[in-house]
């Protein structure tokens, strides 16, 4: 559900997607590390490219923090992702 409300054009149903990204690791961070962490990464770029910079890098250090070898954790910063996919895109 979170990652189609990612995909609508309006603001409010794109911040209704991170909260139903965001029950994952709340909830479920225990049991399904992986999809916990999938949902942080994908949280904190939604935020990046949202221009809320700040909130994407401490979403990011949660990430590595609790789930220090999640493979998101590996491809280096998710700001950093977001300013080199906008410039292929230019």
């Amino acid at each position: 559900m979170g990652m189609s409300l990612l995909q609508e054009p309006g603001e409010g149903l794109r911040r209704q997607g991170l909260v139903e990204l965001a029950w994952l690791p709340a909830q479920h961070g225990s049991e399904h590390p992986y999809l916990a962490g999938a949902a942080m990464a994908i949280m904190a770029r939604e935020l990046a490219k949202q221009g809320e910079q700040d909130a994407a890098a401490r979403l990011e250090k949660e990430l590595r923090t609790r789930f220090a070898n999640h493979p998101a954790c590996r491809l280096g910063g998710i700001a950093a992702q977001n300013e080199a996919q906008e410039d292929l895109t230019r």
